[in-house]
């Protein structure tokens, strides 16, 4: 009989299911919140909904150990914050604290113990932290990590093509062929005609599949669909919603199909940019890095 470690290697237990799952962050988040539940907590999946809507981020349930495990061993791209109770956190303490993509593990307490400290794994693991059981207090200390994470990640270079794509050049010549392929990739969107409606709608399609389940990013996509013009594309690259999201991270996958979904996208915010420059009156400014 396979251990709970081979399991864990293997990603054997409702694999299509597993990816299924996973399949929905690709290009929407940067971390996802995995809530492993015991059994005989009957409060848990209402606490995970309303944290859920709190946070407008959708959370991973589990009841199946094994399932959750599998989970997190076919999630590679993305940063995991996983949530435990107490008891569990001492059976699976071994097995998850060392994998990569787990960043976080928070141990479901009761107030007195988050306020003493006093529990056993976080003073072997690191990566424990405590959790109140109080819906508020959970938002708030998730809230701040989720941004914390997502800033750091979405603050990292941003490239078309990786360096490995571009065969054993010198990394000068790797380099200069990178920012060649980019500017070929930019003159093209730039020169593409496309019929705004139909190249809308079809990113639109593209971004619903991404967020299926999530009510709130599905209200701002249908917001997009109906007030989305070219003039408005600052704007909406730099609301905190699916655009930045998905671009950025389709980016930074290299993902070509992908991009070329928002090809008309960033060819209007290429647009309104250099239509910004032109009437652009200071000559010196302060600019800033990443979003609140």
């Amino acid at each position: 009989m396979a251990t709970t470690m081979e399991r864990l290697t293997e990603g054997r237990h409702g694999k299509n299911e597993t990816l299924t799952r996973i399949r929905r962050y690709r290009y929407v988040a940067s971390c996802i919140l995995v809530w492993l539940s015991d059994a005989s907590s009957s409060n848990d999946n209402v606490l995970a909904d309303q944290l859920s809507e709190k946070l407008n981020h959708p959370i991973e349930f589990f009841t199946d150990r094994d399932e959750c495990l599998d989970f997190i061993s076919n999630t590679h791209d993305e940063k995991i914050f996983l949530i435990l109770s107490e008891q569990l956190s001492k059976e699976i303490a071994t097995i998850v604290h060392d994998i990569p993509v787990v960043h976080s593990i928070y141990i479901l307490v009761s107030d007195h113990q988050t306020e003493s400290g006093n529990t056993s794994c976080s003073k072997s693991y690191f990566k424990f932290q405590h959790l109140s059981g109080d819906i508020s207090m959970m938002h708030k200390a998730l809230k701040k990590n989720i941004k914390l994470v997502s800033y750091n990640y979405n603050a990292a270079s941003t490239t078309i093509l990786s360096p490995a794509d571009l065969g054993s050049e010198s990394e000068q010549d790797k380099l200069d062929a990178m920012f060649m392929y980019c500017q070929l990739l930019k003159e093209i969107f730039l020169g593409m005609e496309h019929d705004a409606e139909d190249a809308k709608r079809q990113l639109a399609e593209f971004c619903k599949r991404e967020y299926l389940g999530n009510v709130a990013g599905l209200d701002i996509i249908n917001e997009f669909i109906n007030k989305y013009t070219k003039e408005s594309a600052i704007r909406w690259y730099t609301r905190d919603a699916f655009i930045y999201r998905m671009l950025n991270k389709s980016l930074r996958m290299h993902d070509i199909e992908a991009i070329n979904k928002f090809g008309f996208f960033i060819k209007d915010l290429y647009c309104q940019l250099q239509e910004s420059n032109i009437h652009l009156t200071v000559k010196k400014f302060r600019v800033y890095r990443g979003q609140e």
